[in-house]
């Protein structure tokens, strides 16, 4: 089989988390980082594989396939510290950054499933 054409995302939440051990102690930071990502993106899916069957005469198989992804609009976002990437419409108040960092999503994976054919 092959896959190929537009997908939309909807981002309903986002949490940032770091943790670590300093000389002093510990810490944890979490906070809501929702409200810096974009809510939905486009992106293109391209995807291909096979059914493999078990048997002639038996209705039940096995699909395997790898999908890829790319985006093609901005997430926007956080980087590893927490701090805020902005958008081209409100600029990055940070002082490591003097302007928008675009971000985009890109993913791979492999698909494993069962069918079952109906004759």
């Amino acid at each position: 089989y092959i896959e190929f054409g537009p997908q939309l995302t909807n981002i309903s939440s986002a949490t940032y988390t770091r943790s670590g051990t300093t000389p002093i102690g510990t810490y944890e930071d979490e906070k809501d980082v929702s409200e810096e990502y974009s809510g939905s993106y486009l992106s293109g899916v391209l995807s291909f594989g096979a059914k493999i069957p078990l048997g002639e005469d038996f209705p039940i198989g096995v699909l395997i396939g790898i999908r890829l992804q790319y985006s093609f609009g901005d997430l926007m976002g956080v980087d590893g510290y927490g701090y805020s990437l902005g958008s081209e419409e409100n600029p990055p108040s940070s002082f490591l950054y003097d302007s928008h960092q675009p971000t985009q999503a890109v993913s791979a994976g492999i698909v494993i499933g069962a069918t079952y054919t109906i004759k």
